[in-house]
């Protein structure tokens, strides 16, 4: 290394300010990084309303997973309790729609999918 080569540590380079500079530029596009998860997170969920067909009841939630067996388990946004619908019918809805149906009170059905018949004689 030559004494007058620009290049050199001992020739007005400041190699600690480069260095400094280059960890408050990685430091602050780690924390673009994390700032956006984290907006991903809580701006970015998906909103389900869920119709079970056989009892007639309409789920909200966010949290669904669907079986292997082809039931769809899903935690119930009204009740908080985790359910299991066998046969299900799954809607992609706004968060506005979910806000509206997670307050309403579920319609009166039939717990029964299958109308009451008097016995055979």
């Amino acid at each position: 290394m030559d004494a007058h080569d620009p290049i050199s540590p001992g020739y007005g380079h400041n190699w600690v300010a480069d260095r400094n500079r280059a960890m408050r530029t990685s430091m602050k596009e780690m924390l673009a990084g994390v700032l956006f998860a984290m907006a991903c997170a809580t701006g970015c969920a998906t909103y389900y309303q869920v119709h079970d067909p056989t009892t007639g009841k309409d789920y909200y939630t966010t949290d669904l997973r669907q079986m292997d067996s082809g039931a769809t388990t899903l935690k119930d946004a009204r009740t908080g309790n985790e359910v299991s619908v066998q046969n299900s019918e799954v809607k992609k809805i706004t968060k506005e729609e979910f806000e509206a149906g997670k307050f309403t009170q579920p319609s009166k059905t039939s717990s029964s999918a299958y109308p009451a018949t008097a016995p055979s004689r």
